[in-house]
Order: C-alpha cells, then sequence, then structure tokens
C-alpha cells in the first residue's frame, strides 16, 4: 500500500506540495480498499496510467472535514482501459482525474450510488471513453443520493447510447447541483437516449428535485432532441450557454420549474433549438437567442400540445406558464405555440402569461 502521514489530525502536513490532515497516496484501486479513511483525510493518487482501476471511494467525512481524493497534479492521472470510480458514503470529493483510452462494458464511469450524500466530483474530465459498440448503454456520470455537486468538468465526445450524465429520482430531498462545466461535442444517436443531462424519469415527474443546473457550456451536443431532458418538478436552468447544439432544454415531465438567463446562439443551424416547455407553473425569462433557424419544436420557444387524460410517460396540456421578457435576434420563428406529435389539447392560454407573442402556428384555445 502507499504511504500514510502518521500524524495527530490537528497537524496540517504536506505531502508533495499538498496540504492535509492526514494524507496518504496510494497507486491503485487496491491501495484505496485498504485505507480506513476519517474526517480529514487527503488520499492522493500518484500520477500516472491507471489501468484497469475500478475505484471505490467509501468513507464518512463531515461538512467541516470532508476526506478528500486527489490527483496528484491536476489532469496527471489517466484512468484508462475499464477504470472507473463509485463514490459513496458522506462529505466525499474527488478531484483532478482524467477518464480517457478506454471505455467499460457497461458500468457507469463514475456512479454517485444511492448511499451517497454531500459529495463532489471537481476539475474531472471524461474524454471520448467509449465502447466499440454503440449500442452499449451507460452514463458517464451517474448521481443518485442527495446534495451532491458536479463542477469544473470537461465531458466530451460521447459516441454510445445513454445520457452523459443522469440525476436519478429518489424520495429523499435531491439538491443537487452541476455548475461550471463543459460539455463537449456528441454525436447524434439513431435513437432515443442521447441526452447530455436528464434529471429523473416520468415515474418520479411529480416528485420535485430542486436541483439546479448553472453556468454550464453545451457545445455542439447533438445527441438528441433534448440536450437536457428536466423530467422532475421545481428544478432550476439559469445562465447556461448552448453554442450550435442540436437540441432543446426541454421541460418533458414535472412542474414549476425555472429557466432564466440562458443564451441560445445557432449560427443558422435549423436543427439548434431553444426551450421546450410540457407541463405547469413554469417561469422562463431572460433568456437569449440569436440566429436560431429551427422552426416548431425547434423554434426558440415551443409551447407544447398535450395528449387527453395523459399517463406519466406522455405529454401534460401546458397551464399557468411564464413566459416573459425573452430576446430573440434573427430567429426564424420566435414562438410556437400548440407544437407536438399529434398532440390534441392545446396550451390553456387563458391561464398563460405569453409577452410577447411574436409568432404562433396554432392559437386553439380550449376550455382549462
Amino acid at each position: 500500500m502507499g504511504s500514510s502521514c502518521e500524524k495527530p489530525a490537528a497537524v496540517k502536513l504536506q505531502l508533495n506540495g499538498i496540504a492535509c490532515v492526514q494524507c496518504h497516496t496510494i497507486q491503485s484501486a487496491a491501495d484505496l480498499q485498504a485505507l480506513s479513511l476519517q474526517p480529514g483525510d487527503t488520499v492522493i493518487m500518484k500520477s500516472g496510467q491507471w489501468t484497469n482501476q475500478e475505484l471505490t471511494f467509501s468513507a464518512q467525512g463531515t461538512s467541516q472535514q470532508p476526506i478528500v481524493l486527489l490527483a496528484e497534479q491536476p489532469g496527471a492521472v489517466i484512468m484508462k482501459g475499464t477504470s472507473s470510480i463509485s463514490i459513496t458514503g458522506k462529505w466525499l470529493v474527488v478531484n483532478g482525474l482524467v477518464f480517457q483510452n478506454g471505455y467499460t462494458s457497461g458500468k457507469n464511469v463514475v456512479d454517485f450510488t444511492s448511499s451517497s450524500s454531500n459529495c463532489r466530483l471537481t476539475n474531472t474530465a471524461i474524454v471520448d471513453y467509449n465502447p466499440p459498440a454503440a449500442t452499449t448503454d451507460y452514463r458517464w456520470v451517474s448521481i443518485n443520493g442527495s446534495n451532491h455537486r458536479i463542477d469544473h468538468c470537461y465531458l466530451k465526445g460521447k459516441l454510445h447510447q445513454g445520457p452523459t450524465m443522469v440525476v436519478w429520482g429518489t424520495n429523499k430531498t435531491m439538491k443537487h447541483r452541476i455548475d461550471h462545466n463543459f460539455f463537449g461535442e456528441r454525436a447524434e444517436l439513431p435513437n432515443n437516449g442521447g441526452e447530455t443531462i436528464r434529471i429523473g424519469t416520468s415515474d418520479w415527474s411529480m416528485t420535485s428535485a430542486f436541483t439546479t443546473i448553472e453556468d454550464n457550456i453545451f457545445q455542439r451536443c447533438n445527441g438528441e432532441t433534448e440536450i437536457i431532458s428536466n423530467k422532475m418538478g421545481s428544478d432550476t436552468i439559469r445562465n447556461n450557454f448552448f453554442h450550435e447544439s442540436e437540441g432543446t432544454l426541454c421541460l418533458r415531465h414535472g412542474n414549476g420549474s425555472a429557466v432564466y438567463g440562458n443564451y441560445f446562439v445557432g449560427n443558422g443551424n435549423s436543427a439548434a433549438g431553444g426551450i421546450r416547455i410540457i407541463g405547469e407553473d413554469h417561469v422562463v425569462y431572460n433568456n437569449y437567442f440569436q440566429n436560431m433557424a429551427g422552426t416548431g419544436q425547434k423554434a426558440p420557444v415551443a409551447v407544447m400540445d398535450g395528449v387527453p387524460n395523459s399517463p406519466l410517460s406522455g405529454y401534460y396540456q401546458v397551464k399557468r406558464v411564464k413566459v416573459v421578457a425573452n430576446t430573440m435576434i434573427k430567429c426564424k420563428q420566435s414562438f410556437d405555440i400548440g407544437s407536438g406529435k399529434g398532440g390534441t389539447v392545446a396550451p390553456c392560454l387563458q391561464q398563460m402569461d405569453i409577452s410577447p407573442i411574436m409568432w404562433c402556428r396554432k392559437l386553439q384555445v380550449q376550455p382549462c
């Protein structure tokens, strides 16, 4: 096993230039498994190639003394082959890893387990981590548990089935934060299941996630028609930048979410969409759309039709939605009211605040 600094916890130490209360260095997943970690400990992963290393980071930190798993030098710990990491416990931080030149057979690359809370993934990259078969389905980041943060990460080049990042529904208060990440190019899949971020599933659509997605960049994320698929309630999606991404920010299921301060730049790509609205009590305001060539469901703002007696997996009628103070510059069609794939329950316009309406494909008004 790697070395450790066996000193009183109150003494700050330096190991390889990194300050820690109690320091450990490791060179393998087995080294990590052998440690008995305590609040305030720092585990330093030696720089180099980590091949076929399936890490399990399991420990119990505290809010004042988290436990940190740290690359000796940011970007110099290369996780390759079948490498992955499972994060299970409380107040754990993973910092500075690079997953590249490898893939898994179905295991999620970074997995926050259902037994985890208040954990963080930061300064980590997952680049072109693709299996030979594009039909192999796994997530690059899978988020269970509650109160996690994923920030300042770089995820680029996913070619295979499954969302890049998934937040799974739970009956606990979730309150995750996904912020300051760069989501790079993702190629289009021939079928559904290529979201860049998905929150929840239709089974959890009547549950509030209280999750925030903010200050991220989405660069040519073309996996499918939904770049962000929000399938739970009471979420906040703000201050993100969507650049030439062939899809939409979709309020797919759930109610009461807020979408504001986002920037969409299509540069004339007719497949680059804006915000698609389904459900009740959402607010969509202060978003900016420039040179968007999409129409219908790919318009800057598309308010969808619902279906009668919709199941959880269907399309609920739009009610009590506010769409105000958005800016459209050089857009082919600013609004599409009543978009849908054969839906027959039009948005409830009597209960909506949409101003200004610059373009409407149809304005049926049905009893609400």
